[in-house]
């Protein structure tokens, strides 16, 4: 229904970046990534300072793994909206998806700074990842914790039960050193 009226809306208006930019988010959930991207395009280059493009744009390349791509595009939309915690938020992902722990932790602090707290559980989970890719067991154990006794019935509450019993065998068993094998079988981050 709703694709009914963006789509008579770009009939008359084909460079509505809003509506371009609506409809691709609801061809995201639909796993219509490519036509997305088209979508996206279409309004980046009808309106280059229509912010919210930029950070639907950086959001799909982060599903898709392309997180070069994603920290470019939320790197424009940042210049845009400095306080946007859902940028620093979807930054935080892509660094931790380029395995660069220190940037993620940054970012996910700025998240929660900047009003992330409605994600706050997200952002547990998130930073509990980029600790465990740190080697902080101990911290990445109380993050995934919190996240648990914040969400106990969340979506992804089964998963994180998993990790959350395997960092605490790693913990249990842990000597001074960890294989990196074992800390490499524990880093699975959602995207």
């Amino acid at each position: 229904e709703v694709t009914k009226y963006l789509d008579a809306a770009l009939a008359v208006a084909p460079d509505y970046a809003d509506a371009l930019t609506t409809r691709a988010i609801l061809k995201m959930d639909s796993q219509q990534q490519d036509s997305a991207v088209e979508d996206l395009d279409h309004a980046i280059k009808a309106d280059p300072g229509y912010e919210p493009a930029y950070l639907v744009m950086g959001a799909l390349f982060n599903e898709r793994g392309r997180f070069d791509d994603a920290l470019h595009s939320l790197d424009r939309d940042a210049a845009f909206e400095p306080r946007s915690w859902q940028c620093a938020y979807e930054m935080a992902k892509a660094w931790l998806g380029k395995h660069d722990y220190e940037h993620a932790l940054q970012q996910l602090k700025r998240a929660e700074s900047l009003g992330g707290v409605k994600m706050l559980g997200a952002i547990h989970i998130l930073r509990g990842y980029a600790l465990l890719g740190q080697r902080h067991f101990e911290q990445a154990n109380r993050e995934f914790e919190a996240y648990l006794s914040a969400e106990p019935k969340g979506e992804m509450a089964g998963r994180i039960r998993v990790v959350l019993a395997q960092v605490k065998t790693q913990l249990a068993e842990r000597s001074d050193a960890v294989p990196s094998a074992a800390v490499s079988g524990l880093f699975a981050p959602p995207r």
